[in-house]
């Protein structure tokens, strides 16, 4: 089966990071939200990929290129940024016609963020009741926020996009992440805008649904996130460590071990620990970096070529590539841009509720 990834999004509640780089690049644990993705979904059998992009989507291409780096092939086609273009999910949908033909396909938004084994799980169902469509479903309090999905004996019968809260009685929302019919293309040709504005693609769904094509409800298992803010992206770092921490005997040769440490620490490739740093996991130290004798706090990952100068104290942040962190300075509950210069004795401290976010090249001074 191939897959449709849609990356084209300016994500702007993940700004000043999304000035520089399109959402779906954000890193989490050194690997970009859309290669979580990719790979998950390799691992279920994927291998032929589509791309649609848009914002600073050359990114996107200069990353991944043909794919062959992470084993699968990767087409793209960008969608038309024009103010005057048709906009929403479903124009972006409808760019992938060529691409998958007349079969079925599996089509997710490029910022979903669910364990690898969803995707295993879900080709599984799909290979059980093969021919029929999939939409993938979490359950949540409040499906105001989302697109609510109504369920009856496991099929899609509606949807409604962010009802007003308390007016509907369904737990499901659409997780944005489907196995749809190339029946939904001549939906997505008849469509009108909505009231936002876009042309949505579960409005093309609803009406698939409503013609006859079988559509499954698939419930997600574990964690989701469409990453949408910089505490979601703290929160993703904080569980996806635990979970790296806890299959560590399957990653013994990124394990560093030192009786110094505590917790699990991995370490990329040439990377400078001094001696009497102290570095309590779990944390995930990038390609080239330098750590002098500083403290490198659990639930956090430094991408590659960082360095964290003597006496510096780095705690619980996520800190992008070439960033660096000045003698005595202290970090905390951040996430922090790539090629960041935190200078000597600055302090920058968020909190577990608001992650303290500076943008790429930013100059972060000690206080006068």
């Amino acid at each position: 089966m191939k897959a449709v990834i849609l990356a084209a999004g300016r994500g702007t509640r993940m700004m000043p990071l999304t000035t520089t780089r399109p959402k779906m690049m954000i890193p989490v644990i050194n690997r970009p939200i859309l290669e979580h993705i990719v790979v998950g979904l390799r691992d279920a059998g994927v291998r032929e990929f589509l791309f649609v992009t848009g914002h600073l989507g050359e990114q996107i291409a200069g990353h991944f290129g043909d794919g062959s780096n992470l084993g699968v092939n990767i087409d793209y086609r960008p969608q038309d940024t024009e103010a005057t273009a048709k906009y929403g999910t479903a124009i972006a949908a409808g760019l992938a016609r060529d691409f998958v033909g007349d079969e079925p396909f599996l089509l997710t938004f490029g910022d979903i963020m669910t364990p690898p084994e969803n995707y295993a799980a879900l080709m599984a169902a799909y290979e059980a009741t093969p021919g029929s469509a999939f939409l993938c479903v979490n359950r949540v309090d409040d499906v105001s926020s989302g697109g609510a999905v109504f369920v009856e004996e496991g099929r899609v019968v509606d949807m409604i996009e962010k009802p007003p809260a308390g007016t509907v009685t369904t737990q499901f929302i659409n997780s944005g992440i489907f196995i749809l019919r190339p029946e939904v293309f001549p939906a997505i040709d008849d469509l009108t805008p909505s009231a936002r504005g876009e042309y949505e693609l579960t409005t093309a769904l609803v009406r698939t649904i409503r013609e006859g094509i079988p559509t499954h409800a698939h419930e997600l298992q574990g964690y989701w996130s469409n990453v949408g803010d910089p505490d979601e992206v703290m929160w993703l770092t904080r569980l996806l460590l635990q979970r790296l921490a806890a299959t560590r005997s399957k990653l013994e040769r990124r394990l560093h071990r030192d009786d110094r440490f505590g917790g699990p620490v991995f370490v990329g490739r040439n990377v400078d620990i001094h001696p009497d740093a102290q570095i309590t996991g779990p944390v995930v130290i990038g390609d080239n970096c330098q750590i002098g004798n500083a403290h490198v706090g659990f639930y956090t990952t430094l991408g590659e070529r960082c360095r964290v100068a003597d006496g510096a104290r780095v705690v619980s942040s996520a800190v992008l590539p070439g960033t660096t962190i000045g003698e005595n300075s202290h970090v905390g509950h951040a996430l922090l841009g790539s090629g960041v210069r935190v200078r000597r004795n600055a302090r920058l401290l968020g909190t577990c509720d608001q992650t303290t976010v500076v943008g790429d090249n930013g100059v972060i001074a000690a206080a006068s």
